[in-house]
């Protein structure tokens, strides 16, 4: 699949209010803290922690102390010895302070294994006690979830044996943040996205014009406009908040610009209605509809194809997708898997934003304050800008986007305005959606008309390679079958060499070719490549000719 060039933006995270106490901190980092008597904790009221891992030790700490403290009568012995032996690594855990980051979310929520492999608390004791690939499952398929909404069928088996009950594995996840720790303070903080709080921070020097940050509140709760601004006068990213909570229209805009990027609603921190994005040229490139911070339907406009592109999410790993011309003409239509390594969300497949790229390596940051000599790879003091290094690390490497992967049965339909012409090449005109070539269908379909006009096309796909194309016209029905070398069902992804599988852009991946009747027979000429891609052998079946599996054997019988 094609990605687009990289710009910058993503909107913004409510941080937990400093002016609560402890126990509200803690309320806040893991709701099942409600549940607990306050009095365990303390009443702080004005206790405000540096960093999220501060925050993260204080939360663990009273876990453990909830953990010695139930009793555990009804506990077999070695559920007990278990249990004392994943209480001592949970400190261990806690005192080492390696936690996870939420990289890719815009609010705050729990990570089981983050993408650089770091494990939470609960994913750790389950890697610890020999459940490692169990956590790998959790993380692959359901890594935002709270342990009570985790559905691994061995999820509940573990907990047995680990003599905690599901309550306290429940108290022991939280919610973790994405913005770069000490960001206020490194050379290049002008250029990278800040936590909002209350305050005013000014560029070089004070005026009006020179506000670098500036967010209302007292007590450290939000409330009211935030805005960070790229340069003296030159606005980057604007919103509001209410009691704390992100609320209304936020807006960023392309970084040293004032074209606007990119639109957002909220209501209770949760994104409601539709996030707009927008190219340099203020066309709209993409509209995601989200109800209570949940994407429903995304769709995107690719003005260079003249296409719109509309998925809507089935499940965790899969799309229904509908292709358009700009003008609204449905051209497809089927499933698509979701092929992400970089656990992004499922529809983040066009170009990471600003927000977004800074979450994605604040782990790595290790240096803060002025006049630091910051080197990279190479050994260049680099200090600014996009794409730069601080400590040594690249600050805003691009990391794998999610892309669509075809499978099962998709339907093409011809392009309106060649629906009244004819003549040459009109199955490509007709076509034009379909990744399978005109000059690919003749080289390998002796016989085929390419001036045909069909009234669909099904095609069949097993991981985006098409294993057989139906072309439909009226009583006329042809089928063709392809099947490939590399054609493994369970192995997913196949990649060329630019990273991205090649639909039928050549026959070296293609063992056998042929074409059907209606009844799934055999007909005319069929080819059989090597791995190579040399033709080895050609058959014509003059007669109908029908395979039937038989037990493991293949049985051919000629069809009446």
């Amino acid at each position: 699949m094609k990605k687009l060039k990289t710009t910058i933006s993503v909107l913004l995270i409510t941080g937990i209010s400093y002016g609560a106490t402890i126990y509200d901190q803690l309320c806040a980092f893991n709701p099942t803290w409600e549940l607990q008597n306050a009095e365990i904790i303390g009443q702080n009221p004005h206790f405000k922690f540096q960093t999220d891992k501060e925050l993260i030790q204080e939360h663990l700490k009273h876990v453990i102390k909830v953990l010695e403290t139930n009793k555990t009568e009804e506990l077999n012995n070695e559920q007990k010895k278990t249990r004392k032996f994943l209480i001592e690594q949970l400190r261990e855990y806690r005192w080492r302070g390696q936690f996870p980051m939420n990289y890719y979310s815009e609010v705050k929520l729990p990570v089981f294994i983050d993408e650089l492999g770091t494990h939470c608390a609960v994913g750790y004791l389950m890697k610890v006690s020999g459940y490692g690939k169990m956590a790998s499952e959790i993380a692959k398929f359901e890594n935002y979830a709270w342990v009570k909404d985790i559905k691994h069928n061995e999820l509940l088996s573990w907990q047995q044996l680990s003599g905690l009950s599901l309550e306290e594995i429940k108290l022991i996840q939280g919610v973790y943040d994405y913005y770069i720790p000490n960001a206020i303070n490194l050379p290049n903080r002008y250029e990278i996205p800040q936590k909002p709080e209350p305050i005013v921070t000014y560029f070089e020097g004070k005026g009006k014009n020179k506000i670098w940050l500036k967010g209302e509140g007292k007590d450290g709760v939000l409330h009211g406009s935030w805005e960070q601004n790229s340069a003296p006068g030159v606005p980057w990213i604007k919103g509001f908040f209410k009691n704390g909570k992100r609320s209304g229209k936020w807006m960023e805009y392309y970084q040293g610009t004032e074209i606007l990027c990119r639109t957002e609603n909220w209501r209770h921190d949760q994104l409601n209605g539709y996030r707009k994005r927008y190219d340099r040229q203020g066309k709209l490139i993409e509209k995601i509809l989200f109800k209570n911070g949940k994407a429903i339907v995304k769709t995107n406009h690719d003005y260079n194809k003249c296409r719109t592109y509309v998925r809507r999410p089935l499940d965790s790993n899969k799309v229904y997708t509908e292709i358009y011309t700009i003008d609204g003409a449905m051209l497809a239509k089927g499933h698509e898997k979701i092929h992400n390594p970089g656990n992004l969300m499922w529809f983040q497949n066009i170009e990471l934003t600003a927000l977004n790229m800074a979450a994605i390596t604040s782990k790595q940051v290790q240096v803060s304050g002025r006049g630091q000599n910051l080197k990279g790879n190479n050994g260049q003091r680099k200090i600014s800008g996009f794409g730069q290094f601080v400590g040594g690390y690249e600050l805003y490497n691009q990391p794998p986007l999610v892309e669509y992967i075809k499978y099962g049965i998709w339907s093409y339909y011809p392009a309106e305005q060649y629906l009244i012409t004819n003549g040459s090449n009109q199955f490509s005109k007709d076509f034009e959606e379909l990744s399978i070539s005109k000059s690919f269908i003749l080289t390998q379909y002796e016989g085929f008309d390419s001036n045909l006009s069909f009234d669909s096309l099904t095609v069949t796909y097993d991981d985006d390679k098409a294993v057989d194309l139906i072309c439909h016209s009226g009583q006329m029905t042809n089928i063709y079958e392809m099947s490939y070398a590399s054609l493994n069902y369970g192995q997913i992804f196949n990649y060329s060499n630019n990273g991205h599988y090649d639909l039928l852009s050549g026959s070296n991946q293609i063992t056998r070719i042929g074409q059907r009747n209606e009844n799934r027979a055999k007909i005319g000429l069929w080819k059989h490549y090597n791995s190579h891609g040399s033709l080895i052998k050609t058959e014509n079946f003059i007669i109908p000719w029908k395979e039937e599996l038989v037990g493991i054997e293949l049985k051919n019988t000629a069809s009446k």
